[in-house]
């Protein structure tokens, strides 16, 4: 026995697993109350002694409720070396401490031979259903088909890569894995454990795909605690898994936190598309003048070279708002093995496994239109003197024309949701209705809003109001990851 104790729902006394496991034995693995071993013996009408003689006989059988703990860490151990541990790793996991290392594997074939815990009779019914989802087969004549048949040769069965796949895995070569194994990990209560293996760890850039490998005796989730990975082509295998709350999202298997959309040609981690920039005001236009006058008998005349209307000048026009930048589409969710051979239950709920497509980033916003000048004032009336004795009148100027505003930048279109691929879960036939799979589509982004045209320009005439820029589209919905149970279908889908 171990030292995870729990209550029993009739007396409240403590609980060892093995009791618990004694409850699932003989009232089944869905029950959601526990009892003790003399609640248990009195409520089955049977001799507790009788009953406790029950746990050593069941172990034997090989029943997942009475694992000790030799036997699980046995498993943890066997995985961890064939996963090519070394020596001073197998001590230091075999003395209760967590390994985590981080190492490349030269050849596919060789990831392929220590990477996934499947047997070939679980690849071969994987392969079978691989490329059933829609939003997985549709894929397959473009770039994405050959990562999605090399996770197909990694984690199912394939026949041998074409040429062209091969020299497409090759340019993923060697392959970065992160291994993590441990006996036992507890994560507290509203905490999340990220297994996720990033770039940084290997020196590499966002582009390359990362593997991570994470190798459990038994997990305990207290309240409100879940595990998650982001982006990583992830295998987690984990004897046993402890859930003492009733969260609804245990393991997560998540997108991404960059983004690699078409027209950017780099990778991004803000998923929204920047603001267009406002349109500069325009120029007002220039006041004219009135020529200089003198005083004479026959009133304020000018006696100079002036002739002419003094017309102030037309304002300028305001400059256009530029485009909102588009969202970028949603980060990638990867492909997934989950096993889990036993599953303790301590609340009201099941065990949550979610599977998530990143959401695409909104649109930017359309800059608004520069407003437009106003005309420039025209000059006073005037007359003028000539030499040959003449007084030419002429009238106040005209106020320049008003200057068009600017129009205004259209919106971004909203980032279409991420893709995604398969989640494999395998675990013994019993257990199956302790389990919810939960898959989320990754949301379009909205598109932004377009940019306000900018005011006219006063003037003699006034200017023309600049158009208000269109909104963007917003971008489509993708389907969530498609999730097996044992190869059979079971997605629920959460949109």
């Amino acid at each position: 026995m171990n030292d995870n104790k729990h209550m029993c729902s009739i007396c409240g006394a403590p609980i060892e697993p093995d009791i618990a496991g004694l409850n699932y034995k003989y009232l089944g693995g869905t029950i959601k109350q526990i009892r003790c071993l003399d609640c248990l013996a009195e409520f089955l009408e049977v001799d507790k002694n009788a009953l406790f003689k029950q746990i050593e006989y069941f172990r034997s059988m090989g029943c997942i409720y009475f694992k000790c703990c030799s036997d699980i860490n046995e498993k943890v151990c066997k995985i961890a070396s064939d996963c090519g541990f070394s020596d001073d790793e197998m001590e230091r996991l075999k003395n209760g401490e967590t390994v985590i290392s981080y190492r490349f594997i030269p050849t596919f074939e060789e990831l392929r031979s220590i990477y996934s815990r499947a047997d070939e009779k679980i690849r071969k019914a994987r392969a079978e259903v691989f490329f059933n989802a829609k939003n997985i087969s549709s894929r397959s004549r473009i770039g994405q088909g050959i990562h999605d048949r090399f996770e197909k040769n990694l984690f199912a069965f394939n026949g041998p890569p074409s040429e062209s796949d091969i020299e497409g895995i090759r340019k993923h070569q060697p392959h970065p894995v992160k291994f993590f194994s441990a006996f036992e990990v507890k994560v507290k209560e509203n905490e999340c454990l990220d297994f996720s293996a990033h770039a940084d760890d290997f020196n590499l850039g966002c582009g390359d795909d990362l593997l991570c490998s994470v190798n459990i005796g038994t997990l305990i989730l207290e309240k409100g605690a879940s595990v998650c990975v982001r982006g990583n082509l992830f295998s987690f295998i984990c004897q046993k898994i402890v859930k003492k709350g009733n969260g609804t999202s245990d393991i997560n298997i998540l997108p991404t936190s960059f983004s690699y959309s078409p027209g950017y040609n780099t990778f991004k981690t803000n998923f929204d598309g920047c603001n267009g920039k406002n349109g500069i005001d325009g120029k007002n236009g220039y006041d004219n003048y009135t020529p200089h006058l003198n005083s004479s008998l026959l009133g304020d005349l000018h006696f100079g070279d002036e002739r002419g209307e003094k017309n102030g000048t037309n304002g300028y026009s305001g400059e256009n708002g530029s485009d909102g930048e588009k969202g970028c589409c949603g980060g990638a969710a990867k492909i997934c093995e989950i096993f889990i051979n036993s599953i303790e239950l301590y609340g009201e709920s099941p065990l949550y496994i979610k599977g998530k497509a990143g959401d695409g980033g909104n649109g930017g916003n359309g800059g608004n239109g520069g407003n437009g000048g106003d005309g420039g004032e025209g000059g006073g009336a005037y007359k003028v003197f000539t030499p040959e004795g003449e007084i030419l009148s002429f009238d106040q100027g005209k106020n320049g024309n008003g200057g068009n505003g600017g129009n205004g930048g259209r919106g971004g279109n909203g980032g279409n949701g991420g893709i995604c691929s398969n989640i494999f879960v395998e675990i013994p036939p019993e257990l199956t209705e302790k389990i919810v799979c939960v898959s989320e589509a990754g949301k379009g982004g909205e598109g932004g809003i377009g940019g306000s045209g900018g005011a006219a320009g006063s003037g003699y005439h006034n200017g023309v109001k600049g158009l208000d820029g269109k909104n963007g589209v917003s971008g489509h919905s993708r389907s969530g990851p498609p999730i097996y149970v044992n190869s059979v279908f079971v997605t629920q889908d959460l949109t």
